[in-house]
């Protein structure tokens, strides 16, 4: 299947919502990564690495579904540090090299300001309508 099939069946799926596009990615790119982490690490940060997204996927989908969302969003800005806090374990422990990091960083970077500008344009509706 061509990319840009692949691409809009996925788009499409998820309801046109790039956070939940990024964040996909992101956890494909991890799963094809831990193939060449070291195998004592495996079983330990790849788990903690794999619920990390499995939390925050959650608490981005609660977001998008519940009425009062500034909570669900600020818990999955939470969970976006704890990702990050943990990348920068595997990175710690040479799970992942530098330019792998550099390259998760960019991603989680992204990941953040579109977080950040939901959580903002969030708190400006809840703010206009209050």
């Amino acid at each position: 299947m061509k990319d840009n099939a692949r691409e809009k069946m996925f788009t499409t799926k998820q309801h046109n919502l790039p956070i939940k596009t990024h964040l996909q990615k992101m956890y494909s790119k991890f799963l094809r990564e831990i193939i060449q982490w070291p195998k004592v690490f495996k079983p330990t940060l790849g788990v903690d690495v794999r619920e990390t997204f499995a939390v925050l996927r959650a608490k981005i989908n609660h977001a998008v579904k519940v009425h009062k969302k500034l909570t669900a969003l600020r818990e999955a800005d939470v969970a976006l540090d704890n990702l990050r806090d943990i990348l920068w374990t595997a990175f710690d422990v040479k799970c992942i090299s530098e330019g792998q990091y550099g390259l998760w960083i960019e991603d989680i970077t992204v990941l953040g300001k579109m977080l950040g500008g939901w959580i903002k344009d969030v708190w400006a509706s809840e703010q206009k309508s209050s």
